[in-house]
């Protein structure tokens, strides 16, 4: 009875020790783990969402093959070492968990481009720092109350997520990133921007809302890719100069005490209530 639930692995011919890795998944959990792709008698794809499942299992080296793996279980304490030796990993999504810290053989994977941990982390883990090809790193929904210098090594970052963390200030490194295109900073406790600001060529979004920010800087003006902007719920009590140079398509100014507003900026008119397209 107990292959009639992996038939479908055994019927596609999965190894023995892959299916038994699924097997160790399942063990104690509310409902199995969904298998997403199989490619050439491999698992290239697992999703944990909601299974009630306790542990990722240490042999889940076995699967040498995975490139993505989804977690959304809030029973999960932490992530093996083992899951350094994934070296085909691509992606990684940790949603919902009650992971602290992320191993440091994390930074053994070479081709992982998305990393997603979200919920419980204190800190910010340096270790990713070690992993030039990520793209897309999203740590939010944390209590990260700093980012450290080594971010500015991640020169292929292009989307950065920290909203809803404790972040007071940033550090000069993260200017460095000259291809990072996607901003979000939003709930936090920034009270400052650095001129430097003007290294990131590359960016077309940024989110800032609900900080405590006053001004921009003067350096803002040479965003001249930025086409969404968000600064609403912050501490502006005059409209920001250094946005009439940019040509914004979207703006979000309100929940500020800014009394006066321009008639039109960039492509998108003013019309008073602090969100403007």
């Amino acid at each position: 009875m107990e292959n009639d639930k992996y038939k479908n692995l055994i019927e596609k011919g999965v190894p023995e020790q892959e299916i038994n890795v699924v097997k160790l998944f399942n063990e104690g959990a509310d409902k199995p783990i969904h298998i997403d792709r199989i490619n050439n008698q491999r698992i290239i794809s697992i999703s944990a969402n909601g299974c009630g499942i306790k542990q990722i299992p240490k042999n889940i080296n076995v699967l040498e093959k995975l490139d993505y793996l989804f977690i959304n279980e809030p029973k999960i304490t932490e992530l093996p070492d083992t899951i350094g030796d994934l070296i085909n990993l691509k992606r990684i999504d940790i949603l919902d968990s009650s992971i602290l810290n992320l191993p440091d053989s994390i930074k053994n994977l070479p081709y992982l481009e998305v990393l997603s941990v979200g919920k419980n982390l204190k800190n910010f883990p340096i270790q990713i720092c070690a992993i030039t090809s990520i793209r897309t790193l999203d740590l939010s929904e944390n209590q990260i109350n700093s980012i450290p210098d080594c971010l500015g090594n991640l020169s292929n970052l292009r989307n950065l997520n920290l909203n809803k963390n404790e972040i007071k200030t940033l550090p000069d490194s993260i200017y460095q990133l000259r291809n990072l295109r996607n901003l979000s900073l939003e709930n936090n406790s920034l009270k400052i921007i650095s001129n430097k600001v003007e290294n990131l060529i590359s960016l077309n979004e940024l989110f800032l809302s609900n900080n405590k920010l006053e001004h921009l800087p003067e350096s803002f003006e040479k965003l001249k890719l930025l086409t969404r902007l968000k600064i609403d719920n912050n501490q502006f009590i005059e409209f920001p100069e250094a946005l009439k140079e940019l040509n914004l398509g979207y703006l979000d100014i309100r929940g500020n005490n800014i009394k006066k507003l321009p008639k039109k900026l960039g492509r998108i008119k003013l019309h008073g209530d602090g969100e403007y397209y």
